[in-house]
This record gives structure tokens, sequence and C-alpha cells, in this order.
């Protein structure tokens, strides 16, 4: 009995960051890349949890069979887009004393609380979208 984890393969953090697999609260693997991996699961459901260093961890309920997709939040994603529009705008606005340094300091700490609020990875359950394509192959041939 096995639950199968999959890293979706994403170029902000995907390359450079590991990825802890814990089922029930116990670690089992880590995934680095774009890795997978399969976990035991010793019971007909667990607590599967994913923890990124530097983030707040996320928890799923998962049974045998199934398969996951562990991926970055589209927030987190548009959000580090938008750091180097905000560091040139701020730079820009400094340059033409529009803006004191304190008023700078702000607007950047108000950023990395609003990075560091978010959570950054989401768990999505792939089993019935993994098995669609084999059902309907299946299907057509009958």
């Amino acid at each position: 009995m096995s639950v199968k984890v999959i890293r979706k393969k994403e170029r902000l953090t995907s390359q450079w960051t590991e990825l802890e697999v814990f089922m029930n609260d116990e670690k089992r693997t880590a995934i680095y890349g774009h890795g997978s991996a399969e976990i035991r699961l010793d019971e007909k459901t667990g607590n599967l949890k994913i923890k990124q260093p530097l983030s707040k961890p996320v928890e799923k309920q998962v049974k045998h069979g199934d398969i996951v997709e562990v991926s970055n939040s589209p927030l987190i994603t548009y959000s580090f887009y938008l750091m180097p529009f905000m560091l040139i705008f701020i730079f820009i606005v400094l340059s033409a004393d529009l803006l004191n340094y304190w008023f700078a300091g702000i607007v950047v700490a108000a950023y990395i609380i609003f990075i560091l609020s978010i959570k950054p990875l989401q768990i999505k359950d792939i089993t019935n979208e993994s098995q669609e394509p084999e059902e309907n192959l299946n299907h057509n041939v009958s």
C-alpha cells in the first residue's frame, strides 16, 4: 500500500529546493528537483505533510493508491515575478527624490511580510486525472 508524490516541474524553485515528505509525522523521504517518490502507507489512510525550507508545511489526508502533485502556489509565483519591477520602481522614485528612504523601507518590509504570509506549497490529488486516459482508451477499444 503506497501513495505516489510527484513534484510539479516549475521554473521558480523546484531545481534548488528540497521537499521533505512526512507520513503521519514521520519523515519518509526528500524529493529533489523534478522527482517523485512512493511513500509506503501503513494504514488505509494517512496524513501526508510536505515541508520546504523557510516555508510553512502543507498537509493532506491520503489513502492507498492516491497520486498527489506538489506545486508552488500561483500567488507566490506571481509575487516573485513582481519583485524586479517593484525594485526598479523604488530605485527610480528614490533617484528622483520623490520618496524618502524610510518609506521605501516600509514598502520592502510589507512585501517581505506578504511573501512570508503566503502558504507557498499546495497539494493536489491527481489520481483520477492520471487514470482517465487509460479508461478512455479501454472504452474506445470495446
